[in-house]
Formats: structure tokens, C-alpha cells, sequence
């Protein structure tokens, strides 16, 4: 049974590739201040990684789809009580140029390799990171 103390959330690692192949990660400003991947509560009758999919529409203004499997979870504390975070990759198709919380954050595109340290949970950094080694070693 679910912890009552604990809130389930999904994130998603969106990603494009650029010309010259190089990885980018899409970050969004928080609410509480900083920078952070598109992230959210789990809906009712939604799977993570569909919320995963939807937050990043909403928050960052892209399309894409997310992996089956997360890459990996994190903890923070917010309102009280944990948050649990499954983190998705997901590779974007389309960056729209307006979406639904334009006017609430801002949006930037940062290269992989940068991404865990400019976001501001070290922990959600720590979950970056996974992809960024799944990445080096994809290249090797």
C-alpha cells in the first residue's frame, strides 16, 4: 500500500538532437525559484509516463514521446510531505513557439553534459546524470 505521506510525480528528461548531433535538454524556471526538468503530480487515470508527456507540454512547450521504462526516481520534500519523482526520457518532435504556461516560466535549451548542474535539486541532477552516462556510452 502507498505511503499517505508520500506524492507520487512524474518528470521528463526532454531531449533534441542537434545538427551536429549534439544533445540538448529543455529546463524550465520553477515556481519555487531556479531551474528544473518539466515535472509534475501523476492525474487521475494517467500513467507516469503519460504525465511525464503532458507536463512537458504544459510547462515547456514540447512534443515528443516518453521512454516505456523511467530512468530513474528521486525524492524532495514539498508541502509537508515527500514528493517521489519518476524520471522519463523523452526526445522531442516538435517545440511549439506558444504553450500553456508560457507566461508562468521560462524555457531554455542547455547541452546535456550542463544540465545536471543548472538544475536546482541535486538529486534531480543525479537522475540527469544517468542519462548523460546511457549517452557517453551509447557513443563509445
Amino acid at each position: 500500500m502507498p505511503d499517505p505521506e508520500t506524492i507520487p510525480q512524474a518528470a521528463a528528461i526532454a531531449f533534441r538532437r542537434t545538427s551536429d548531433g549534439a544533445v540538448e535538454v529543455v529546463l524550465v524556471t520553477a515556481s519555487s525559484g531556479g531551474w528544473t526538468i518539466p515535472k509534475g503530480l501523476i492525474d487521475p487515470g494517467m500513467t507516469p509516463r503519460q504525465m511525464a508527456e503532458i507536463e512537458s507540454l504544459e510547462e515547456a512547450g514540447v512534443i515528443g514521446r516518453a521512454e516505456d521504462e523511467p530512468i530513474g526516481e528521486f525524492e524532495y520534500e514539498k508541502w509537508d510531505k515527500t514528493c517521489r519523482v519518476q524520471v522519463f526520457v523523452m526526445e522531442v518532435d516538435r517545440v511549439l513557439d506558444a504553450w500553456a504556461e508560457q507566461d508562468q516560466r521560462e524555457r531554455r535549451w542547455v547541452p546535456l553534459i550542463d544540465a545536471p548542474d543548472e538544475v536546482r535539486l541535486p538529486q534531480m541532477g543525479d537522475v540527469i546524470r544517468l542519462f548523460v552516462e546511457r549517452e557517453a556510452a551509447s557513443r563509445a
